[in-house]
């Protein structure tokens, strides 16, 4: 039977429930999950910011439990440091055949699945193993570069040089709505090396524009990037990184768990996609917490 609903929570959640017991005991947020048929969606952010401690020395042997504790909920793994590319690469392929993308499925059956794979086709650390556990994996990857698990906090200086260089544009009335997002594609396609239809990249930017149902990972994290460059008193902070990674994922889980100020970038981001003909308020898909999750949520 299909899972009801896809979960995805913050490392916050995560640990709450599972090393804390808060909001709930983890017996009792299993039972909530198998008895709705619902799973939790792990992401490469969640887990990599679960791990934390182990790039600043932690002791694995302290995280093990609570990793297998994890894994034996009723859960999924979701892309989302890779749907951009995905999406891009779908709706490339559409707009050439002269048809609409089919529906993404980012999921995954392993967390070392959820990274951006590696060039050639080469395989990763862990993934020349068969049947390892979660725990398994981090420990794999950890040995070979700790450094996965560092915070983000080193790339704030170049977010927060990005977000000025936008909001100047903005003010001198230079980043237009259209134009903006068309850069944005761009950028996005070199990022990811992805080709976009040669001698057609503007005609395939406002083919997007036009329709935000086509990538609406990369729309929605488009979106709220401009909202939060609108405002112009907004400064980043370290923590952003995690929630606005998660905001690709969005479209693709039914409730997730968001800070409160990036809950309402979100919603604004969201009214602006309905407005352009967007299919779904992913705004009212994000909640404060796992309690408001359950309490929006309870079980029949």
């Amino acid at each position: 039977m299909p899972a009801r609903m896809r979960i995805l929570l913050d490392t916050r959640d995560l640990i709450n429930v599972v090393d804390r017991n808060a909001p709930i005991s983890l017996a009792e947020f299993e039972a909530y999950l198998q008895t709705g048929n619902h799973l939790l969606v792990l992401s490469n952010t969640s887990v990599r910011e679960f791990a934390g401690p182990l790039a600043k020395g932690g002791d694995f042997l302290r995280l093990r439990p609570l990793l297998q504790s994890l894994e034996r909920l009723p859960h999924t793994y979701i892309k989302e440091i890779t749907i951009v590319a995905e999406e891009l690469r779908a709706a490339v392929a559409s707009f050439l055949a002269g048809v609409e993308p089919a529906v993404l499925s980012p999921f995954t059956d392993r967390w070392d699945r959820t990274m951006v794979p590696l060039p050639d086709g080469r395989q990763g650390t862990a993934e020349m193993l068969v049947g390892l556990r979660l725990d398994e994996i981090v420990h794999a990857i950890y040995r070979v570069d700790p450094r996965l698990f560092a915070s983000p906090g080193r790339y704030l200086p170049a977010l927060r040089a990005l977000l000025g260089a936008d909001r100047d544009l903005l003010r001198k009335g230079q980043a237009p709505a259209r134009e903006h997002f068309a850069r944005s594609v761009v950028k996005h396609a070199q990022s990811h090396r992805v080709p976009l239809p040669v001698g057609r990249e503007d005609e395939f930017a406002e083919w997007l524009y036009r329709n935000p149902n086509r990538c609406p990972g990369l729309r929605l994290s488009h979106e709220m990037f401009r909202a939060v460059t609108s405002n112009y008193g907004d400064r980043p902070q370290v923590g952003d990184f995690g929630d606005l990674g998660q905001v690709f994922a969005i479209p693709y889980i039914d409730a997730g768990a968001l800070d409160n100020r990036i809950r309402d970038y979100l919603r604004t981001a969201s009214r602006k996609i309905i407005r352009m003909g967007g299919l779904h308020n992913f705004g009212d898909r994000a909640c404060r917490d796992l309690a408001e999750v359950m309490a929006k949520y309870p079980l029949p």
